[in-house]
């Protein structure tokens, strides 16, 4: 963090390949003022990574194509005044599809897309908040997860179907 007063640091963000020792530096666009909150591999050659403009307003999950230097944006939230950021994405099915935690209906919960960003469906609902996204079981087709819909005063362990929507 700079001392007050000062300029903020400018933000990069590379790949580096350990056979022929290249970096690859990605672009993150024209504004520099930014923060890059997380950083996760989707599959092999494709980098993701969550950007935020500086006002903490607009979180953008951007995909990096390595081989192809080819960059987009997957997902955009946005709020006025905040959006929270939270480590809770999990790439499945090598890649092809993700799990992703979004307040954009007021309340913290689950979604499922694919790979390229095209939302698959809501997981979890409701007027509680979800706390973590804590694992996935793929040969079950189970999400489980920590929140508050029983109560706010304390966390509990939930379990809810990936593809179709099962009781909590």
């Amino acid at each position: 963090y700079p001392w007050a007063g000062t300029a903020n640091v400018e933000i990069e963000l590379a790949v580096f390949t350990l056979m022929g020792a290249k970096t690859k530096w990605i672009d993150l666009g024209e504004e520099k003022d930014i923060y890059l909150a997380r950083v996760n591999w989707q599959k092999p050659g494709l980098l993701t990574y969550q950007w935020q403009n500086r006002a903490q307003t607009r979180v953008e999950l951007r995909q990096y194509d390595i081989a192809a230097d080819d960059e987009h944006v997957l997902i955009v939230e946005q709020h006025p005044a905040w959006v929270n950021l939270d480590a809770d994405i999990r790439f499945i099915n090598g890649g092809e599809q993700f799990i992703w935690a979004s307040e954009r209906d007021g309340f913290k919960h689950l979604y499922l897309y694919r790979g390229n960003g095209e939302l698959i469906r809501q997981i979890t609902s409701g007027e509680w908040v979800v706390d973590g996204l804590e694992a996935v079981d793929l040969e079950r087709d189970v999400v489980y997860f920590t929140g508050r819909q029983d109560t706010v005063l304390e966390r509990h362990l939930y379990q809810t179907g990936l593809l179709e929507e099962t009781s909590i």
